[in-house]
């Protein structure tokens, strides 16, 4: 047995010296911007006319068949994907930005529920098989700061005629470099992040510590006026409970409920204590929305928590409070007396 295993690596590493696998994925992210590309010209030509589900369902089963074999190949050849991570992470976000703008036009619904449905669990399963592959805790980091990027490192680099499907072809024609500061792209990037948090059960144990060191980003980047405001008057196609039904809600619901997910796939987790961090720093946070965010998780966890565990953390809780600056003191005793 332990010669065919040999065997078998033996040929796997005979076969990666000879091909290129890092052009094998690449070429398959060219074929999904492609069949992209081509139902964003062909759905702005078509005016207003609603995009049928079967439409819909033509393009993108094409572009999952892409997906799976590019995931399989990710999983099988970690090292020399990681060569190519960042077009990558450009394909993740693309598909997640397709997902928004189709999901803000009106005869983009049905669409945007047929793309959710086939796409966004395979899109999330790519990114997934990267992180999971990574060789380093600096290799995950890298990868995530690449997807995940500050508001303030954003600017108009893109001309928006306005929130017309002809959008959808210039972010398809946006390159590496010039993504990254695509402002347009944040919704997407805010998306794309809930829906990681959202299957986070299928990520190793550093790959969930990774992720979960991006929830700061995530309330730095809701402050942003564009984002808040699209967070709460917005809705996306999400599945339900089951998986099998489509359904629409605010974006800001699917942000929590996805959280709560992240929380309970993290409760056994080595990154419960990088979670648990987060939830005290920021139980005072100065914006409302993020602020509601937090409360909400707090009561989740004490609603579900046991009585030893409340306890330990409303110790942490008192012990937090007494290191904030003393300048603070004032203030809260002044509030109280008031």
């Amino acid at each position: 047995m332990e010669g065919c295993d040999y065997i078998a690596s033996d040929r796997q590493a005979d076969m990666v010296s000879e091909v290129d696998i890092g052009e094998i994925i690449l070429k398959l992210i060219s074929l999904i911007k492609e069949s992209l590309r081509f139902a964003a010209e062909a759905w702005s030509c078509s005016g207003k006319e609603n995009v049928s589900a079967t439409e819909a369902r033509r393009v993108f089963l094409p572009v999952k068949f892409y997906l799976i074999n590019a995931v399989k190949v990710v999983a099988l050849f970690p090292s020399q994907a990681s060569l190519v991570f960042k077009e990558i992470a450009l394909c993740v976000l693309m598909i997640s930005a397709f997902k928004v703008l189709l999901s803000q036009q009106s005869h983009g619904k049905s669409a945007g529920e047929v793309m959710t449905d086939l796409l966004e669990k395979t899109t999330v399963d790519l990114l997934s098989a990267l992180l999971n592959s990574g060789e380093t805790t600096e290799f995950r980091l890298t990868l995530l700061d690449s997807l995940f990027v500050d508001a303030q490192c954003s600017s108009q680099t893109m001309l928006v005629r306005n929130r017309s499907m002809i959008l959808l072809v210039d972010i398809l024609s946006l390159s590496v470099e010039s993504a990254t500061s695509a402002r347009v792209l944040l919704l997407a990037r805010v998306v794309l992040f809930q829906s990681v948090m959202r299957y986070s059960s299928e990520l190793e144990e550093d790959a969930k510590l990774a992720v979960t060191t991006k929830l700061q980003w995530l309330l730095d980047v809701l402050i942003d006026a564009e984002v808040y405001s699209s967070v709460l008057s917005s809705q996306l196609p999400v599945a339900d409970g089951s998986g099998k039904t489509i359904i629409w809600e605010s974006i800001l619901s699917v942000l929590i409920l996805s959280l709560k997910t992240l929380m309970i796939n993290l409760s056994s987790s080595p990154a419960w204590e990088e979670l648990e961090t987060f939830l005290l720093q920021n139980l005072l946070h100065p914006h409302f929305l993020c602020w509601q965010i937090i409360m909400e998780l707090w009561c989740f966890w004490v609603r579900h928590a046991t009585e030893d565990l409340v306890a330990d953390m409303i110790d942490k809780l008192c012990t937090f409070i007494m290191s904030m600056p003393s300048s603070e003191t004032p203030i809260i005793g002044e509030s109280l007396r008031t």
